[in-house]
């Protein structure tokens, strides 16, 4: 079997990124694998529903300062490969986290801002309706010593993003419905 016989598949790219292969997530790009496809959830999270790469990363991902290993920057290399071949930064599962969302509840504040930085919505909505702002607020009421300070800098660095861009810190009232995202 020749590499150029393989036909790869949506499964092949996922896994690819879920280990750091990147080799492997390029060679599913270049092959026609769209770079936002989603992952069928009992496999890898099936607490968080279906996964694309992004949500992968935002778990995955140490900051380069705490991480120096040769997979951290693979999979950081990943995220700006996906990224740059039309991934997108607000991709939703189906439980409507996004990537973003995902780097929150994990305490991964460095993945967080570098998302943020890219452009990352302040304002979507996972399908209990919090933002990313709740969702940190949600986390900081985990009361641990370890995670609470780098929490709080998060919550105060995304309610600064959010006044700048001018978005309201609480969320107007809306109806009550049922939420599909």
């Amino acid at each position: 079997l020749k590499a150029r016989d393989y036909k790869f598949t949506e499964e092949d790219y996922l896994l690819a990124a879920y280990n750091g292969f990147m080799a492997g997530v390029e060679a599913c790009l270049d092959a026609g694998v769209k770079a936002d496809a989603l992952d069928p959830p009992a496999r890898m999270f099936g607490d968080f529903g279906y996964n694309g790469a992004l949500h992968y990363m935002a778990y995955f991902c140490s900051s380069p300062e705490e991480d120096e290993s040769d997979i951290s920057r693979r999979r950081w290399a990943i995220t700006r490969m996906v990224l740059e071949r039309g991934g997108s930064i607000d991709l939703m599962n189906d439980k409507c986290m996004t990537p973003l969302a995902m780097a929150i509840w994990q305490v991964n504040d460095t993945f967080a801002r570098f998302l943020m930085d890219e452009g990352a919505s302040l304002t979507a909505e996972d399908m209990n309706g919090h933002r990313p702002l709740e969702v940190a607020r949600r986390v900081l009421e985990r009361d641990n010593d370890y995670i609470r300070p780098r929490m709080e800098a998060l919550v105060a660095d995304i309610e600064g993003r959010m006044k700048e861009a001018g978005i309201p810190l609480v969320k107007p009232a809306r109806p009550t419905s049922v939420w599909v995202c």
